[in-house]
């Protein structure tokens, strides 16, 4: 067995004490939070991924840098809005949660159309109702 199960390589029985276990998370906490530029890097990253997949396909288009700082602040706001119950039934009573996809649909017509114009022109006018394009 390894380390973690209190077994070292030279068969000795080594576990870790309470402080030496809290020492090591505090100092794995401290190095990401140095790693993310204090939990920024995550939000300021030019990419929706900083791992972009093999698999995506072609079609996709790239967001711009005010597109996907707004699109991570909805993420922001909707993941800590949805750990607490309480905030949640808030949220949804007052309508901020529609209202939140209400602003994401509009973030993701806006890329679409900010791609279809950088291909078209710029007097492109995308109906997504209709599904039309006209220039």
């Amino acid at each position: 067995m390894d380390e973690a199960g209190g077994i070292d390589l030279h068969g000795n029985n080594k576990r870790r004490g309470t402080l030496h276990v809290i020492l090591l998370h505090v100092g794995i906490r401290a190095r990401y939070l140095l790693e993310s530029w204090f939990y920024l890097r995550p939000i300021l990253l030019s990419a929706l991924s900083g791992y972009p997949s093999f698999l995506r396909p072609k079609g996709i288009p790239e967001v711009d840098w005010p597109t996907l700082f707004a699109v991570r602040m909805l993420w922001l706001i909707g993941s800590v809005v949805r750990t607490h119950k309480f905030f949640m039934k808030v949220m949804l009573k007052l309508g901020v949660m529609q209202g939140l996809q209400w602003i994401h649909a509009r973030l993701m017509v806006r890329s679409w159309q900010l791609q279809l114009e950088n291909e078209l022109g710029n007097n492109t006018v995308l109906n997504f109702r209709t599904g039309s394009v006209a220039s």
